[in-house]
Parts: C-alpha cells; sequence; structure tokens
C-alpha cells in the first residue's frame, strides 16, 4: 500500500482483485486503481460451489476480459488462450506427479525449497516454463525417492506446512531441518485440488477452479482436505505459520487447531510476520519449535 501511494509501480492500465481469501487485496488494488487513475475490475467469488457460481464467476472473467480488450487494444487471441490452458493441464500432471513423490519416508524434498513454489503455483500454470520446472523436478525425485535420498540427513519428524514462508533472511529452516531434523514433508500451498481444465471452455474452466479452491467455500472441507492431507504425507505434527498480515489466516486459525486435535493430530501455531523481519525473534521461535518437537518424542 505504501509502495502504491508512494507511485513507486510502474503506471497500470489497469487494477484487478478478486474477493476470496484476501480482503487486503481488494482494497490495495482498489485504492492503486484512483492513485493511478486506472480502470478497477473486482472478480467476485461466491462461497457457493454449484453450477450457478461457476457461471457467475466465469461471467465476470470474460467481461474483465473483454474490458481489458478495449483498454490495450489488443483483442482477444482464443488459440492462444486455449494454448495456456493445454500449458496448464500439461504443468498440472507433473505438479501432480511431484506431490505423489514427495510422499515418500524419507522426505526426498527440502520443505524450505518447496515453499519457494509458491508463485509458480499462483501465476505460472499456463506457461512453459512451469511445464519444464515441474516436469524436471518430477525427474529429479523420481531419481532421489529411488535412492532414499535424504535432503536434510536422518529424518527425526515429518511435518504438514499451512501457510506462507518467512520471505526475508533468517535461520529459521536451518534449525528446523538441519538442526531439528523436522522436514516439512508437504505444504498446503502447493496442493493440487482442480481438474483438467477444458480449452473448449475456458472462462468456466478457470472459474471452476477459483470456486473449488480448498480454502474457498465453507471451513469443514477446508479441514477435511487438510486432515487428509496430514495423513497421506504420514506427518507427525502440524506446523501452522501464522503471518500477522493475513485476517483470512487468523480467522481459520482455531477451527483448523480444533479439527487436529479431534483427530488426535498434534498441532502447532507460529506467531510471526512474512515480510518483515522486524518482529523476528529466533530465541523464542527456536524455544517453540523446540517443545512442539519434544511433544512429538
Amino acid at each position: 500500500m505504501g509502495a502504491v501511494i508512494d507511485k513507486l509501480f510502474p503506471q497500470p492500465q489497469a487494477a484487478i482483485a478478486m474477493t476470496h481469501l484476501c480482503d487486503a487485496g481488494t482494497k490495495v488494488n482498489s485504492a492503486a486503481s484512483r492513485v493511478y487513475d486506472c480502470p478497477y475490475f473486482l472478480i467476485d467469488v461466491p462461497q457457493e460451489s454449484g453450477e450457478e457460481a461457476v457461471s457467475y464467476v466465469a461471467k465476470q472473467l470474460e467481461e474483465m476480459t473483454h474490458g481489458l480488450s478495449d483498454i490495450t487494444g489488443r483483442k482477444l487471441d482464443k488459440q492462444k488462450l486455449a494454448q495456456a490452458i493445454e500449458l496448464s493441464n500439461q504443468a498440472r500432471k507433473y505438479a501432480l506427479r511431484v506431490n505423489e513423490l514427495r510422499q515418500a519416508v524419507p522426505s526426498p524434498m527440502r520443505g524450505s525449497e518447496a515453499l519457494a513454489y509458491l508463485y509458480i503455483v499462483a501465476l505460472g500454470f499456463g506457461s512453459k516454463e512451469a511445464v519444464d520446472i515441474y516436469r524436471s523436478m518430477a525427474k529429479e525425485l523420481e531419481k532421489r525417492v529411488a535412492k532414499k535420498f535424504m535432503p536434510i540427513g536422518e529424518e527425526k519428524y515429518r511435518l504438514l506446512w499451512l501457510h506462507v514462508r518467512p520471505y526475508f533472511k533468517s535461520r529459521f529452516f536451518h534449525y528446523l531441518e538441519e538442526e531439528q531434523k523436522a522436514s516439512v514433508a508437504f505444504e498446503e500451498t502447493n496442493h493440487i485440488y482442480w481438474d483438467e481444465l477444458d480449452p473448449e471452455q475456458p472462462f468456466k474452466s478457470v472459474a471452476q477452479r477459483l470456486v473449488l479452491n480448498y480454502a474457498n467455500g465453507p471451513i469443514d472441507r477446508h479441514t477435511d482436505i487438510l486432515i487428509d492431507l496430514a495423513r497421506k504425507y504420514k506427518v507427525d505434527g502440524v506446523l501452522h505459520y501464522a503471518h500477522w498480515g493475513c485476517r483470512w489466516n487468523y480467522g481459520r486459525l482455531r477451527v483448523i487447531k480444533d479439527a487436529f486435535q479431534k483427530k488426535g493430530i498434534p498441532f502447532v501455531s507460529i506467531d510471526c510476520d512474512s515480510a518483515s523481519s522486524q518482529n523476528y525473534f529466533e530465541g523464542q521461535l527456536n524455544s517453540r519449535i523446540d517443545t512442539f518437537l519434544d511433544m512429538l518424542g
């Protein structure tokens, strides 16, 4: 928001936001449209997941696309859009293979590395680069699993990671992985929850992916998916990184914690900031991690 106010970004032709998950995104982009005096498109994604909801979102996506065409003077190339959908499906196929391979014990991949792939899941699908990355990753993990390669050495604990990671320089993962030998076996952000998209119905397909997002809709559906991931990846416990700036993340915290506790799955929430190291206190966080891992036995 500060960068928007100070006009640190290049002049945009439009600002686009979506209502699901991130409340701040809608507000920041609405303000950006006023500061930069450009059109603002808001995609409203309802909590319902039926055909009516999908049609509602698909219509908005199509209207936005035509609006962007008018603003930029560039017509939509339906053939290129279909190609992007095909590339998205290819990346999805390899990403599913990667996720399958990561179920192996010991974990063949560092969670600290896997958490860095959030940007590909969020922005990369539809590009050739995403296909290449996931194809290469699948080949590498197949070799590691066959050799029982342990990237952190002897694995003592397996964890499911919820939410994002700290994006500033710190020793957080060095302590977790190298010193405590705790593998982040999987992260909710890398969960592939959607079916193949249809190149013949691109707007409807993308709308279905948005509506069926595992974090959209009833919280019970969300907790069921997370518990299933915990079982699938044979984790000993769940680490929830509670980024202070995310109201959605904090709003779900108690419900998710209770759901895991009912299933007898140990759960810890670490309050921190993903963006700023000013609120990162290494000694306190290490103590929280130690207490949690001791509880796992």
